[in-house]
């Protein structure tokens, strides 16, 4: 009898760490309105390349709102150089609490990074809840969950949680070497500018250039076909862009280089 209860014992043992092992490995999706009545669909941000920090805190959790402030610093210092590569989303642990008090969580603590969701009690089962707050972190086009922070966060952690996410978005930029190999002279200017960016180049070689505009949540607003350059300059148009910061890529033989640019009318 005892043998057949350690038997069971340990089947029900295995089947908890298959479930627990495989949370581990694959984010849940959701493809829902946030709580301002946003569209939102995690898969397409992870296909999208971005990265997506998920919190789940409790009302009465004292130091939820300093962690989250935390990674929000850390996140929107990635996002000055990556515009809107790094997303933030914030759950209640519960699904009694509604999204009038998820909203005010995030305005009353001043996180702007993290869009307030509503419902959070079965992903964060998914994941596993250990502590307040559990922040998970996720990326990639397989839907990983790059890391868990379920034992306790520190605001140290955001060092860790940092290099996560560039080794994530670096990839796009991987062949700068390639770039700075093939540029004697690279310059944007005006910058602000509210009509027309003149992209300067000196290449060492005949090259197929191209340009992006991306603005802060990740998306191509204006795109320059490739042309075939080696010195010269390149008038890009922005007069029918919106006022803000963008980033402008330039795809040289598909290597891209990056410049923060200002559009202000």
């Amino acid at each position: 009898m005892k043998t057949a209860i350690l038997q069971k014992t340990a089947i029900l043992s295995s089947f908890i760490f298959a479930l627990n092992s495989s949370f581990s490995q694959t984010a849940m999706d959701f493809n829902t309105n946030d709580c301002n009545g946003n569209p939102v669909h995690l898969f397409s941000d992870l296909d999208a390349g971005k990265a997506v920090i998920l919190i789940y805190y409790m009302p009465n959790c004292s130091p939820c709102p300093a962690h989250a402030t935390a990674i929000q610093t850390m996140a929107n210092q990635i996002n000055v150089d990556y515009p809107g590569m790094v997303k933030a989303y914030a759950y209640p642990y519960q699904d009694v609490t509604d999204c009038v008090y998820s909203t005010s969580w995030v305005v009353d603590n001043n996180l702007p990074l993290f869009i307030p969701m509503n419902n959070g009690a079965a992903s964060l089962n998914y994941y596993g809840e250990f502590a307040m707050p559990t922040i998970v972190l996720l990326g990639g086009t397989n839907h990983n969950v790059m890391h868990l922070y379920d034992q306790g966060f520190y605001d140290s952690d955001t060092t860790q949680m940092r290099g996560l996410i560039l080794d994530l978005i670096n990839p796009a930029q991987a062949n700068t070497e390639n770039i700075d190999a093939n540029v004697t002279s690279l310059k944007v200017f005006p910058n602000p500018s509210s009509d027309v960016l003149t992209v300067s180049l000196n290449l060492k070689e005949q090259s197929n250039v191209s340009f992006d505009l991306v603005d802060v949540t990740g998306r191509i607003v204006l795109h320059q076909k490739s042309v075939e350059m080696k010195i010269g300059q390149q008038d890009v148009s922005v007069s029918e862009v919106p006022n803000g910061s963008y980033i402008l890529k330039m795809n040289i033989n598909g290597v891209s280089s990056n410049q923060k640019v200002t559009i202000k009318h």
